[in-house]
């Protein structure tokens, strides 16, 4: 919940070298991020321009906050959606696969729709070093539920929207194909390619985190996410909104 809670748990992991220290960024198993991360990575579709995430997929009743006296309070929760149910979106948000952003600027809305004194709507634009831009939009109070995230690089676009993924590569990369392009106004050739990924049910991600957990313990295989990274992301975020 603070910068300083996650220096002190840091610091008692380091202190067991020989214990596994996990935390759950369970949307790291979700077969339709992973496949984005995947061609992003590969460097298929060139470097990251722009990052659009829409969530209001997580709709949160009065009823669900005043089931537990610590959810949605500074002390007990520290926020609300930007640290529970959008958290590990929030990770996945990045102008590429292991860049965070150097700077944002946002707009917070506390208790705009329930009686809570924490955050219930975020907007956010993320600045990233490479000069890719991001946007980011999440609200607990629409119903029907949408989530949408696009990717556009230099050389296509990546965009989900619930369970489908599209991909949309260009002919040429863009930056080249503007600088060469003789004609005023041109669209390149593209084309759209339906992605196959499988299914994503919310359990089966936690199941999945879990397992690695138990592989890291009985074979030492790699986690999901390491516990100290928490810590980095933490710490981001609390020094740019400084």
């Amino acid at each position: 919940m603070s910068v300083g809670a996650a220096r002190k748990l840091n610091k008692t992991a380091a202190k067991y070298p020989n214990l596994k220290f996990g935390i759950v960024y369970q949307n790291r198993m979700n077969p339709i991020y992973r496949k984005m991360r995947e061609l992003i990575a590969s460097g298929e579709l060139g470097e990251v321009t722009r990052v659009t995430w829409l969530i209001t997929d997580w709709f949160r009743t009065w009823t669900y906050y005043a089931s537990g006296g610590w959810r949605a309070t500074w002390l007990g929760e520290g926020a609300a959606c930007s640290s529970t149910s959008a958290r590990t979106t929030l990770i996945c948000c990045s102008g590429s696969p292991a860049s965070l952003p150097n700077r944002v600027t946002a707009v917070v809305s506390l208790g705009k729709t329930h009686p809570i004194e924490v955050e219930d709507e975020v907007s956010a634009i993320l600045e990233y070093p490479n000069g890719a831009i991001g946007h980011f939009c999440h609200q607990q109070r629409r119903s029907p539920r949408h989530q949408s995230l696009g990717k556009s690089a230099a050389s296509g676009q990546a965009h989900q929207r619930t369970r489908q993924t599209h991909l949309r590569p260009h002919a040429a990369e863009r930056p080249r194909a503007a600088r060469n392009q003789p004609a005023r106004v041109r669209q390149h050739e593209n084309w759209t390619i339906d992605l196959s990924v499988g299914k994503s049910e919310f359990g089966d991600m936690h199941k999945a985190v879990t397992e690695k957990f138990a592989a890291a313990i009985l074979r030492n295989e790699p986690l999901v996410a390491e516990g100290t990274e928490r810590r980095k992301r933490t710490g981001n975020r609390q020094r740019n909104a400084a």
